[in-house]
């Protein structure tokens, strides 16, 4: 008699009910994880991290706020860029020498943006002055935290701050709003 061979038929369900999981996974992944600024876990980074973005944060800001050949004009690009790059590589700084103080940055930043919003508002020199002053007291205190011999440095920064009058329009003052990124700049070098 002829042996019949009955192969048991193996069922698929399992395997496409795998690749349903792993497909849910990774969207999951993708959506909930990768969203940037959106994402709920938090990486620190390293002191090597930590230190390197600060010195790329200074370089960026110094780099600027050196260069001649960006002019302070009516839209205050110029004074925008150089207050957010200032408030950037003051945050890294901040965060390196562990003293804090990311409100007063921000609101910095805050009045920074607000002098990009109309070029004819003759408020720019209060809300230029408010940033920098902000600025000036982060600085202040990681120099007294952190870099003790960088006092006088430090005092002429708040000076060059105090120095920009909020009655004045600021392409008026051009020369004092350059000092006082002229006189960070210098502090900042220092402190890296």
């Amino acid at each position: 008699m002829a042996e019949i061979k009955i192969e048991k038929k193996t069922t698929v369900w399992p395997w496409v009910l795998a690749g349903i999981v792993i497909i849910a996974l990774l969207l999951l992944y993708f959506f909930y994880f990768k969203k940037g600024n959106d994402n709920p876990v938090v990486m620190k980074e390293s002191p090597d991290q930590v230190s390197s973005n600060t010195a790329q944060a200074i370089l960026a800001y110094t780099n600027y706020a050196d260069s001649d050949t960006t002019s302070m004009g009516l839209d205050h690009e110029f004074t925008h860029t150089a207050l957010i790059k200032l408030a950037d590589a003051t945050q890294y700084l901040a965060d390196k020498t562990g003293t804090g103080e990311k409100a007063d940055i921000d609101k910095a930043r805050e009045y920074a943006d607000k002098i990009t919003i109309d070029p004819n508002v003759t408020t720019h020199a209060d809300n230029i002055k408010k940033a920098a002053g902000l600025l000036s007291g982060v600085l202040s205190n990681i120099q007294k935290a952190s870099y003790p011999d960088l006092s006088s440095e430090a005092e002429e920064v708040a000076s060059s701050s105090e120095a920009i009058d909020v009655d004045e329009l600021t392409l008026d003052q051009k020369t004092k709003v350059r000092a006082y990124f002229n006189n960070a700049s210098m502090l900042l070098k220092k402190m890296n």
